[in-house]
């Protein structure tokens, strides 16, 4: 059902970033990992100063066995995030989406940095809680990510069809 109305969205208007932003994310949830692909593209297209999309573009690419486009998508996050964080130095999600894509990088001091930054100005949002478990499971840290991913939980990140599919818990 929730397909279809997506698809009626973006048939009444093409143009419309958050249908096909949120119908990525809900493909992503759904295993739909080439359509998730294609839909997290047509948002970039349609806002192309937004680094979400491409953020999150790389983990329906992984999931596809694609690591040299999830590393291009990952490379062009982050200058996206840089530009972002160049007018808004506080967005959490920016440091946060950034620290997980700059560990797949394998920029590791640098997105310990970035994931110390995003906890500092969320420490309570549960979305942040656990891409900085995320970013720490990339990283190879293992007991850390675990216990992170136990603080996300506690302040009840909810995305469970999300965490199952995501490519970060693989290790």
């Amino acid at each position: 059902e929730a397909e279809r109305e997506f698809e009626e969205a973006i048939e009444l208007d093409p143009s419309m970033f958050d249908a096909h932003y949120y119908y990525a994310r809900s493909a992503f949830e759904a295993g739909q990992f080439e359509k998730s692909v294609r839909l997290y593209e047509a948002a970039h297209h349609l806002r192309p100063e937004d680094y979400q999309s491409l953020t999150l573009m790389s983990s329906p690419l992984r999931r596809l066995g694609r690591t040299d486009e999830a590393e291009r998508a990952d490379a062009r996050a982050i200058e996206c995030i840089e530009k972002s964080l160049e007018i808004d130095p506080t967005d959490a999600r920016a440091y946060n989406l950034g620290a997980v894509v700059l560990a797949n990088l394998g920029e590791r001091e640098r997105a310990r940095e970035w994931t110390r930054q995003a906890v500092a100005l969320a420490p309570d949002d549960p979305v942040v809680l656990y891409n900085n478990a995320c970013t720490l499971a990339v990283l190879g840290q293992d007991d850390e990510a675990l216990d992170a991913l136990e603080l996300a939980i506690a302040a009840r990140v909810s995305h469970w069809d999300w965490i199952s599919k995501d490519p970060d818990w693989e290790r």
